[in-house]
């Protein structure tokens, strides 16, 4: 889905990640300092493969589980050249 809204978009001619590597998961490894609130930021240990739950342009969550996302403005990273 964050692909085709990406390709569809005006101005976008090119998308250099790989559609399936474009989400990744993130656990306690990926804790940091939030400088604006002075709060340390954590993710829990749930892992999961983007990769192997990849199809038909969408990444779907393991049988029973679901997807979260917790600081979204830092979770999102978007670059453009």
């Amino acid at each position: 889905m964050q692909t085709i809204f990406s390709s569809g978009t005006d101005g976008v001619e090119n998308i250099i990640t790989p559609r399936n590597a474009i989400i990744v998961s993130k656990t306690q490894e990926d804790e940091f300092f939030d400088i604006e609130d002075l709060t340390v930021r954590s993710y829990n240990d749930n892992i999961f493969n983007p990769q192997t739950l990849y199809k038909d342009g969408f990444i779907y969550p393991p049988r029973g589980g679901l997807f979260e996302m917790r600081y979204t403005f830092r979770d999102i990273v978007i670059a453009a050249n």
